[in-house]
């Protein structure tokens, strides 16, 4: 039996491209909220560096911090910072496809913490880098896990060198005893 038009479930119209520009914004900001990710952008030209609230709280950076590049390479660790530095120009250089670093940072209240960064650079016609946007995540909880593995691994490797010592002095005893038992 045919349904007649007022039973029909309406249709409801495309979305303006008003509405389809902020469902895109929603798509990404809820993406990058569900994979724990902030986004920054930096401006090559005024050296200007965007960092969104969700980064600067994940970063532990207060909202009155004005951040630069300097500014946030003195608080990469001193030990990570020659590594940080080369993966940084080699993309910005354009010897590499995307920029992508694994560092510890200093927070503001002075506690060392792990990061994840990414970037990717805009070019100009030239094709020199102009902006590097991106996304990071702070991944402490990821190296303390790694670290916590690491050291479970190595003391069972200790454990097991132990066992075969001892199966091996046993066998000694057993292969040098009398044929009696005392």
């Amino acid at each position: 039996m045919p349904q007649s038009a007022a039973s029909r479930p309406k249709r409801r119209a495309s979305p303006t491209k008003g509405e389809a520009h902020a469902q895109r914004e929603e798509r990404y900001a809820l993406a990058l909220e569900a994979i724990n990710y902030g986004i920054y952008d930096w401006d090559l030209e005024t050296n200007g560096i965007y960092v969104a609230p969700t980064l600067q709280e994940m970063l532990v950076l207060t909202p009155d911090v004005i951040l630069t590049p300097e500014k946030w390479v003195d608080r990469v660790h001193p030990e990570d910072r020659e590594r940080y530095r080369n993966a940084l120009v080699s993309h910005l250089r354009g010897d590499s496809p995307r920029f992508h670093c694994e560092y510890r940072y200093k927070t503001q209240n002075d506690h060392w913490r792990w990061a994840r960064q990414y970037g990717l650079a805009v070019r100009g016609p030239d094709g020199r880098a102009r902006r590097l946007v991106g996304a990071a995540s702070d991944i402490t909880a990821d190296k303390e896990t790694e670290g916590e593995l690491h050291s479970a691994r190595v003391a069972v490797a200790e454990a097991n060198r132990d066992v075969e010592q001892t199966r091996e002095v046993m066998q000694t005893v057993l292969d040098n005893m009398n044929d009696g038992v005392l």
